[in-house]
Formats: C-alpha cells, sequence, structure tokens
C-alpha cells in the first residue's frame, strides 16, 4: 500500500472527521489547521489543569477537560500518532477537521459499506446521491 502522505501530497486537501472533529472542536481549533497546533493541543490538554486557563474562553471546554482530561488526553495523542507516526504526515501538514461536507453529514460508514463491497447479495437501498 503506497504512503497516504504520497497518495494526497501538500497539494491535495485531507478531511478528517467522526472523532477527529468531536475532539478538536468543542476545545476551540479551527476547522483547518497544521498537525503542529494539533500536538501543541495534546501538549496542553496533557499537562492537567494548570495549563487549562487557555481554554477558558471557549465555553465549556473547562468543563469537558475537568470531568474527563485524561480521555481527552489519550484521544488527542492517538491522534497525532496516528496522522504524524502512523501517515507519516510532516507536521506543518494542513488538515480540516468536518462535520459536514456540502451540506451532508460524514461519518465513519465503512463497516456498512464492506458487505457492499463483497457482492454477497446486499444492494444498496439508495437511490439518488447528492
Amino acid at each position: 500500500m503506497p504512503k497516504l502522505c504520497d497518495t494526497f501530497p501538500l497539494s491535495n486537501d485531507v478531511y478528517l472527521f467522526s472523532y477527529f472533529y468531536d475532539r478538536t472542536q468543542p476545545l476551540g481549533v479551527p476547522s483547518s489547521f497544521l498537525l503542529h497546533e494539533l500536538r501543541h493541543l495534546t501538549h496542553q490538554v496533557c499537562s492537567g489543569p494548570a495549563a487549562w486557563d487557555v481554554f477558558d474562553s471557549i465555553k465549556g471546554a473547562r468543563d469537558e477537560l475537568a470531568e474527563i482530561g485524561p480521555e481527552w488526553c489519550l484521544d488527542l495523542n492517538f491522534m497525532d500518532a496516528l496522522l504524524v507516526s502512523g501517515y507519516e504526515f510532516n507536521l506543518e501538514r494542513e488538515v480540516t477537521s468536518v462535520k459536514k461536507v456540502d451540506g451532508n453529514e460524514v461519518g465513519w460508514c465503512l463497516g456498512a459499506s464492506l458487505p457492499l463491497l463483497e457482492g454477497d447479495g446486499w444492494t444498496c437501498k439508495i437511490e439518488e446521491v447528492f
């Protein structure tokens, strides 16, 4: 399998969705950001309550972190590791985190797609594509 960063060179947009969106947006991350900004965010979250003053201006962020801060730290570390170590994206890579594309909500639908690809009698019930 070719490297993801070779398949999607810097001239191509990379969209992150689902849990990436759910974990970055509540902390005030703009929709487009550089991966080194994600790493910095991860460091701030994982540094604990003493470093969370930066989130005071973001409604609900500090409360979320106070409730389940260690889970946020784990999730953000996983995302950073997946994108930088796993997919070998450079820290200067810009990505976009979205919940909708062209007004349509995106989500993780691989599990639902696999039976369609196998061709074992499953059929798609969608008649119109937007």
